[in-house]
């Protein structure tokens, strides 16, 4: 959600929407957004309109913080550091950050929101990132062990290093 912001004076700021109609900014600041494989990106400089219920994202000021874009499969897929942060897919002619969660087949697209996502912190692949990619092995004997409960190693295929 949005933090570190800094609330603006009523009829301060504007933003025109798709149908002309113009809505006030309350205020600018970080936006955190949580992705489902429990990654996170800051998006900084963020004007937040309560009435708008869907985000624009900029492509070059992801670009400006060291992401990557690459469409294939008619998406874009947005990686930094050899790690897939999310794909975006056309819907209704504009590309939505695709936040559905593969692992459960749910196929459903979200565009952002203000409503906190549920990161699974327990997570296989979030723990393989943190460890520093470490090995699938590695990470089934965490399982075996009793360190790590979670069982979704199909996660793996996510991560491209």
């Amino acid at each position: 959600g949005l933090r570190a912001s800094r609330k603006l004076k009523p009829g301060a700021l504007s933003l025109y929407v798709g149908n002309g109609q113009r809505e006030a900014v309350e205020a600018i600041g970080a936006f955190y957004l949580c992705l489902s494989s429990g990654l996170e990106i800051v998006l900084n400089n963020c004007h937040y309109a309560p009435s708008i219920t869907r985000g624009v994202i900029s492509v070059s000021r992801l670009y400006e913080d060291g992401f990557v874009n690459r469409c294939a499969d008619n998406a874009i897929q947005v990686y930094r550091n050899n790690v897939v942060y999310f794909c975006a897919i056309p819907r209704d002619g504009i590309f939505e950050i695709d936040l559905s969660n593969s692992l459960t087949n749910e196929s459903s697209v979200y565009a952002v929101s203000n409503k906190r996502a549920k990161l699974d912190l327990d997570s296989a692949l979030l723990w393989h990132w943190r460890l520093g990619h470490i090995s699938k092995k590695r990470i089934e004997k965490l399982q075996h062990d009793v360190l790590l409960n979670s069982s979704d190693l199909r996660a793996f295929e996510k991560c491209v290093s």
